[in-house]
């Protein structure tokens, strides 16, 4: 979690070195430890250090490659170093150990230019200058894990980490449509933002400005890998061969490094695999729920049965500063869920815990696939697919026979019958709080509908692919990573490695839906690892609470007087009075907690349009 941005003069006039300090310093809590810049002509790059790896250190950013020809800022992590040094032609895995990953990147660009970006492999955001072509090179890894935006003012492109460095000098109008997205709670746009002209560069894409013009372009995308397993014994052995690489690729870090440890089994099997790497220093961090919806007990079990310093801390959705952080981010109001780790993580960045390990991804690549039926029933298996159904049904939480056909039966619908599908689950598909006008205006049901491309060989691995690489997995990495900058500290997720995510999109579906529970092969590649209580799933909890108690902690019923998105016309009024009396009954009693998640929508998109309604502009030369 460091911070890149660049400007770049597309008609040729030079940068000022001097507004590009002050520039860089707009992303000074993304990197408290150090801030550079650097000019050439008409680009300007700049870096804010939050010192996560060893080899990266004060000074060391902006670096240019030693022939002179490309300079990289790098907010992120390479995993295959020997692999990336090697390609360069630097000398492999002995210059690998020096050389910091800014530099690695800035050798192998230096050798194959843009080309090369398909062979990273990490959690990555950079910008470079290729003084060669006088080119400026923006690009993200394959999941979004690290965010890059830009923003053209004139003749002038700008491109920063964080959408509040790209708005803080001049205001621009919402973008209507990625707000319509954002009250639905429900984004699928790759690029939007809440602000018209910024742009985000999607997952795995390059954005590339030269000679005038600018152009974004995919440099990469997930496929999936041939597994050599047959059988679950083999699949269990290369899941947690696979699982403990990614482990130990993420525990190269500065400083100290732990696990949030939820209780369920994604983050018990990223702790249980820290033993096999060589780092010994590992603790696990805790939030303590209530009480009746707690998995500390199964987490602390789980510390002492690997033998892991164990720590908790409060809960903290309901004490978090929403507003603060909405103000630094430009952005709508964090989630409450992700808000509640808020004090386990300070506690963790107090104790020197810079870097923290989750186990986001267990239920993208291990859980059963929707979609599987699709695939039984169009190779006419119909008894694999009765069997898949009675599956689905004995799991913990099985869905109705109606959600089993409409996932068996709308992958299979003819290519000319779509169009009518999905015009007659239009209506449907925008929610009731929405203003209907308005959502006709903004073709707000088409935009929830948009998916992204996602190649693929079955129905089960398209799914598989549009949960990991769709617009609402990006904006969740994005909102994960405006939590750690506010509690100064980085997220790396193991199951998020690409060789892992390749290696589960070719599994066989057999041995992903091969029990009636959830995400049955990584428990059965773990059995032996993890105390019994982590063997079965459980049934899940409800956090509605979390958001019930963020409300009120925002004003309860009164943070819904006068509301700007109501006299905006984007929301309806009448339904924000009847769910205000629902989730706040007048009369006293119990309100009904099913309505908060929709509240919170309405109310993290009224706080942005306060807060850029109050903003003033900064603007700085560069």
């Amino acid at each position: 979690m460091s911070g890149v941005a660049a400007c770049l003069h597309l008609d040729g006039r030079p940068a000022d070195e001097q507004g590009m300090r002050r520039w860089i310093e707009r992303l000074r809590r993304r990197g408290p430890d150090a801030r550079h810049a650097w000019t050439d002509g008409p680009v300007g790059l700049g870096h804010a250090l939050f010192q996560t790896v060893p080899e990266d250190r004060p000074g060391g950013q902006p670096v240019t490659d030693v022939t002179g020809a490309v300079t990289v800022v790098l907010d992120g992590r390479l995993d295959n170093r020997g692999e990336v040094a090697a390609r360069a032609g630097t000398g492999g895995a002995a210059a690998a150990s020096d050389a910091s990953d800014a530099a690695l990147v800035a050798a192998v660009l230096a050798a194959h230019g843009v080309a090369a970006l398909q062979h990273l492999l990490g959690d990555f955001a950079l910008l470079a200058w290729d003084r060669r072509t006088r080119t400026l090179i923006g690009a993200r890894d394959v999941f979004g894990l690290r965010p890059l935006a830009y923003r053209r003012m004139g003749n002038t492109l700008w491109v920063a980490s964080e959408v509040a460095a790209l708005v803080e000098s001049e205001a621009t109008d919402p973008d209507e449509g990625f707000v319509g997205e954002a009250l639905s709670g429900r984004v699928t746009s790759l690029t939007g933002t809440l602000y018209r002209g910024v742009a985000r560069v999607p997952p795995g894409h390059v954005l590339l400005a030269r000679d005038g013009g600018i152009t974004l372009s995919a440099f990469s995308t997930l496929t999936a890998s041939l597994s050599a397993a047959t059988s679950m014994a083999d699949a269990e052995d290369e899941l947690r061969g696979l699982l403990a690489g990614a482990v130990a690729a993420r525990l190269r870090t500065h400083g100290g490094a732990g696990v949030l440890l939820s209780g369920g089994i994604d983050s018990a099997a990223v702790l249980a695999s820290v033993p096999l790497t060589t780092r010994a220093d590992v603790q696990a961090w805790t939030a303590e729920q209530r009480a009746d919806v707690s998995e500390t007990n199964t987490a602390a079990g789980l510390a002492r049965h690997l033998g892991v310093a164990h720590h908790l801390a409060p809960a903290a959705a309901g004490r978090f500063d929403y507003e603060a952080e909405a103000r630094a981010a430009a952005g709508t109001l964090l989630d409450p869920a992700a808000a509640n780790g808020a004090a386990v993580r300070a506690a963790a960045a107090h104790a020197g815990t810079r870097v923290l390990l989750a186990g986001v991804g267990g239920d993208e690549f291990f859980t059963t696939n929707r979609w599987h039926g699709a695939d039984l029933l169009a190779r006419g298996q119909l008894r694999a697919w009765a069997r898949f159904v009675r599956t689905q049904q004995r799991s913990v939480e099985p869905p109705g026979l109606g959600l089993i056909a409409q996932a068996t039966l709308a992958p299979l619908l003819p290519r000319a019958l779509r169009p009518l599908a999905r015009a007659a689950s239009r209506q449907l598909s925008v929610p009731s709080w929405i203003d209907p006008a308005w959502a006709r205006r903004i073709d707000l049901a088409d935009r929830l509908r948009a998916r992204p491309t996602a190649p693929a060989r079955t129905h089960a691995e398209r799914a598989r692919l549009l949960d990991v690489s769709g617009g609402a997995s990006v904006w969740t990495h994005e909102l994960s990573d405006r939590m750690a900058v506010a509690t100064a500290t980085e997220d790396r997720w193991p199951f998020f490695d690409r060789r892992i995510a390749e290696w589960a999109l070719g599994l066989p579906p057999e041995l992903v839906a091969a029990a009636p529970q959830r995400k049955a092969l990584l428990r059965s590649a773990f059995r032996t690892h993890l105390p019994v209580a982590l063997h079965q799933p459980v049934a899940p909890f409800s956090f509605e609470h979390v958001c019930t108690e963020a409300l009120a902690r925002l004003g309860g019923p009164t943070a819904f007087d006068h509301l700007r998105v109501v006299a905006a016309g984007w929301v309806a009024p009448s339904w924000v009075a009847a769910a205000r009396v629902r989730l706040w009954p007048a009369a006293g009693g119990t309100g009904d907690p099913s309505v908060a998640d929709a509240l919170w929508q309405v109310l993290a998109v009224e706080a942005w349009l306060r807060q850029r309604e109050a903003r003033p502009a900064r603007a700085v030369v560069v």
